[in-house]
């Protein structure tokens, strides 16, 4: 099994990266924000997958990413388990570690997570693009120094990412 863990900053294409992955690769993909955005819909529809999360709820005022953010860090880390998302991560690893499959994880963001797919023999990719912008909120706010990331960089078109991606996997 081969697991990956995508790092960087909002907007700069880890899911886009996650995708081609899936598509190209035979990756499954999972996000530990996946559990947020399944609670999320239940009480406000399909606006977090896709789309621009940046843009308020009408009758809310709050974005998606807002709503997710809150309830995966104020809530989730802070209220019930500092370790929550990486818990659940955790089995979605053990699951395609039994049966051989390929993982990526499209939204690693504190180092509780990246130092589980490191345990689990996992890597990490940290994907930059100049003008990504580090937003206020502590889960858009990780330092990764002290991290050994393969650096992928998304400043070209999208044919030049997907082939960084392709040459990455050959030779990680």
């Amino acid at each position: 099994m081969k697991l990956i863990g995508l790092i960087g900053r909002a907007r700069v294409g880890k899911d886009t990266v996650a995708e081609h992955l899936h598509t190209y690769h035979g990756f499954s993909q999972y996000a530990f924000a996946d559990p947020m955005k399944d609670m999320l819909e239940v009480v406000f529809g399909d606006r977090f997958r896709g789309g621009d999360r940046e843009v308020p709820i009408d009758w809310l005022g709050k974005s998606p990413r807002h709503l997710m953010q809150t309830l995966g860090t104020e809530w989730g880390r802070n209220c019930v388990h500092p370790d929550l998302w990486t818990l659940l991560g955790e089995r979605e690893v053990e699951y395609h570690a039994k049966h051989r499959y390929n993982l990526v994880i499209s939204d690693v963001r504190f180092h509780n997570e990246a130092d589980m797919i490191l345990r689990h023999g996992g890597e990490l990719w940290q994907i930059v693009r100049d003008g990504a912008t580090v937003a206020e909120h502590i889960s858009e706010q990780a330092q990764w120094v002290n991290y050994d990331c393969h650096t992928l960089n998304n400043n070209g078109t999208l044919d030049q990412l997907y082939r960084n991606i392709d040459l990455l996997m050959e030779y990680s």
